[in-house]
């Protein structure tokens, strides 16, 4: 995985919790239950400062986990992005 990929994880797990917490705070009932990762993420060294490494299975759903996450919370599904791969 490239630097930006990385970068890109980090962000994503960033939001996740940051989702999760939001949600939690204003009684939101989320369609799916928060992503359980089946290996703890691995700070790493790279060129932006540090990365976060998870395999990529855990990636994959955590990703759909925020797409479900946008339709139950009213976005479309171009914004939530339900169509790409």
């Amino acid at each position: 995985m490239s630097g930006y990929g990385r970068l890109i994880a980090g962000l994503v797990l960033i939001g996740t919790i940051l989702l999760l917490q939001s949600c939690a705070t204003v009684g939101v009932n989320l369609p799916l239950p928060p992503p359980v990762l089946s290996a703890a993420p691995r700070l790493i060294p790279c060129s932006l400062d540090k990365c976060v490494v998870v395999s990529e299975k855990d990636w994959r759903e955590v990703v759909l986990t925020l797409k479900a996450y946008c339709l139950a919370l009213g976005g479309s599904d171009e914004i939530c992005g339900t169509n790409d791969p």
